[in-house]
């Protein structure tokens, strides 16, 4: 009886919280991409967001861009393909993105965000495409470091891929996905050796409501 109280219970917080999946193939980093030209993808994305966000994700790594219509031009190296999906629920909001890099026609990056049952009751579905990508697109480009606006390098902080044995294809998009995201970033700092493994466990204990 207890068992299927309890698992009632935990198909009942899947419903509300839903959760997002991430899925990522990030770029090599032996790949030198200074440019890369954008497909215009208007009439695979009805989102006018995401454009934008692609093209701030790109520059926030140091690589510039451009958007054509019709045929790749002939001095486009690098090129990029997205498509994105829009459901409704008192407002439109995205649940499923796309991002495909090619070098001329061979694929050398994916990424893709996808939110589980369209997000089910969980209030964060209706977050903009920018919170939802940016993510994701520094994981395409981690291999890329990230350039301020001043023009200094900074370190790529993204989602490590078995951050304390978490597996990077699921996260769960509730209240605590900050809280996720921030033990992600910490647990990276300290496998690079800038954090100690206590300094890693206060700051770990913080996030967590401990002392």
């Amino acid at each position: 009886m207890f068992i299927v109280r309890y698992s009632f219970a935990i198909l009942a917080l899947v419903s509300v919280f839903g959760c997002t999946s991430i899925k990522v193939q990030p770029i090599k980093n032996e790949a030198e991409i200074k440019h890369v030209c954008i497909k215009d993808g208007k009439e695979m994305c009805f989102d006018g967001q995401m454009m934008g966000v692609i093209l701030d994700g790109f520059g926030r790594h140091g690589i510039t861009t451009q958007i054509y219509s019709g045929n790749l031009p002939a001095e486009c190296e690098y090129n990029l393909s997205y498509m994105c999906n829009q459901t409704w629920d008192m407002a439109m909001y995205m649940h499923h993105a796309e991002l495909h890099l090619y070098q001329k026609h061979y694929q050398i990056g994916y990424a893709e965000y996808h939110l589980n049952g369209s997000g089910g009751l969980s209030l964060t579905k209706w977050q903009s495409a920018k919170t939802k990508m940016d993510p994701v697109i520094d994981k395409l480009l981690q291999n890329f470091p990230i350039v301020s606006s001043t023009g200094s390098v900074q370190k790529s902080q993204t989602v490590s891929a078995n951050a304390n044995g978490i597996g990077a294809g699921t996260i769960h998009s509730n209240q605590q996905n900050d809280v996720y995201n921030e033990l992600i970033k910490l647990d990276d700092l300290r496998k690079r050796g800038i954090l100690t493994d206590a300094e890693f466990e206060q700051q770990k204990a913080k996030l967590l409501g401990g002392k």
